[in-house]
């Protein structure tokens, strides 16, 4: 008897073991290879050369096609029509020429037309245009006409068909150096495989989206491209790669594969600018995205597959013992098993009013917020009042929440209350916190809810 309870309890924790460990599995490689229906091939269509007259009007001389990647956001997983990549995707720099054939130098115009290429039948290599019914017009929302930060927000005529949101991890302060990542896109070296009967083929379908795998290096912020903020990696990425997504090993959108630099060593950098600025222009712009939350998604089933097996190893033990009582023992003599004790809250703030309204963040270990992107895990922009360096700081322990004033000039206010400088106040569900005034306030929420 007792080999027989020996042997079904080998087997379910066995059978958990694979289930939990391929639950996790699917949890990394399988997000971001699903990850490739948020990934889009752009043609822009502009001029690619000028003619400046006498009196300093320009003429178009010749138009061209470029090519790029993007990706989609919105709500993660769903089509939508809103999509992300960079300012020099879909801007064109033309040469400029005078009447007499001498070259007066580049000037930067935006596109005239930009496309999303729903497939491989987008592009005719016959007649080196693109097929519009096998595309998407798009409208430029928004590009920045500095060239810097390097990235522009498209909205196309319609969601393309199996295209997807993809979620962002806007919080610069959970993405870290050696952290592995990967890089989707439409890079031009793969249509270098694709020269048909007539010419260059320009795949453009899920299958064809590309994925290369780093870690990164270093992050930077770049003096000579507009201070800039940069996450360096060594993921292979080149041309048509630019405006694709970096993916950390959930699939959530870390940077925009922007640059790559390669020195007289011939060891190339790629550089991709961080996702925190789309994050704030699209709050700008008053469009919604999903914030990819670290604690959800396939880890989950692992957690719950382990406690699985624990209960099974539990109640096979419990009815080894019953066996050797006896079968007649009374089953009021087998003590029952007692639950282990419960896991800490998993809180969360989310923004009221002011720069981070309508966000949610996790508290996990201490964060402090200010204006000083040195001292501070959550950093307020550069431009907003009311807020100091180091204001103040939230962290936990078990089911409560503290909440220290650093000092703060503009002083920290708990349910309408200022703090006295660097007092800790103990804060629930449903209490809210402001820094300097209402305009800049949060409120303690617990995952799993609204």
């Amino acid at each position: 008897m007792k080999k027989r309870y020996a042997a079904l309890a080998l087997a379910l924790i066995m059978a958990l073991a694979a289930f939990t460990c391929g639950a996790y599995a699917a949890g990394s490689g399988d997000g971001v290879n699903s990850s490739r229906n948020g990934v889009v091939r752009i043609a822009a269509y502009g001029p690619t050369e000028l003619l400046m007259d006498s009196a300093g009007d320009l003429y178009i001389q010749t138009m061209g096609y470029s090519f790029g990647s993007g990706f989609g956001v919105g709500e993660a997983g769903q089509e939508t029509v809103n999509f992300v990549t960079n300012t020099h995707v879909v801007t064109f720099e033309p040469e400029v020429y005078d009447a007499n054939g001498n070259y007066l130098g580049v000037t930067s115009i935006p596109a005239s037309n930009v496309y999303i290429m729903l497939n491989d039948l987008s592009w005719d290599p016959l007649t080196h245009t693109v097929d519009q019914s096998q595309c998407v017009p798009c409208e430029v929302l928004y590009y920045s006409e500095s060239g810097y930060p390097d990235y522009a927000i498209v909205k196309a005529a319609s969601a393309p068909t199996g295209r997807v949101a993809l979620p962002l991890l806007p919080d610069e302060g959970a993405v870290s150096e050696t952290e592995t990542v990967y890089a989707l896109g439409y890079p031009g070296t793969s249509d270098q495989t694709e020269v048909g009967s007539y010419g260059m083929e320009r795949p453009a379908s899920v299958e064809n989206v590309t994925v290369t795998s780093g870690v990164i290096s270093r992050f930077t912020t770049s003096s000579n491209l507009g201070n800039t903020r940069l996450i360096q990696h060594d993921a292979t990425i080149n041309s048509g790669n630019s405006g694709g997504p970096l993916l950390n090993a959930d699939g959530a959108v870390i940077g925009i594969n922007t640059y790559t630099v390669t020195p007289t060593s011939g060891n190339t950098s790629s550089y991709a600018v961080r996702i925190s600025y789309v994050a704030d222009k699209l709050d700008e712009l008053g469009i919604a995205y999903d914030v990819y939350e670290p604690d959800s998604g396939a880890s989950v089933w692992l957690y719950v597959g382990i406690a699985a097996a624990v209960v099974v190893i539990a109640v096979v033990l419990v009815l080894v013992l019953r066996s050797r009582k006896g079968t007649s023992a009374p089953a009021a003599n087998v003590p029952p098993a007692t639950a282990s004790a419960a896991a800490s809250t998993a809180f969360r703030f989310q923004g009221l009013n002011g720069a981070f309204a309508g966000r949610r963040f996790a508290i996990d270990g201490t964060v402090r917020i200010g204006r000083d992107g040195q001292q501070c895990s959550f950093v307020y922009p550069a431009g907003v009042n009311g807020v100091s360096r180091t204001h103040c700081e939230l962290s936990t322990n078990g089911n409560v929440v503290y909440l220290r004033d650093l000092g703060s000039t503009y002083g920290t206010f708990v349910n309408g209350r200022r703090l006295s400088p660097n007092e800790t106040a103990t804060l629930k569900a449903g209490d809210m916190f402001s820094l300097g005034s209402d305009e800049q306030s949060f409120i303690i929420d617990v995952k799993g809810g609204a």
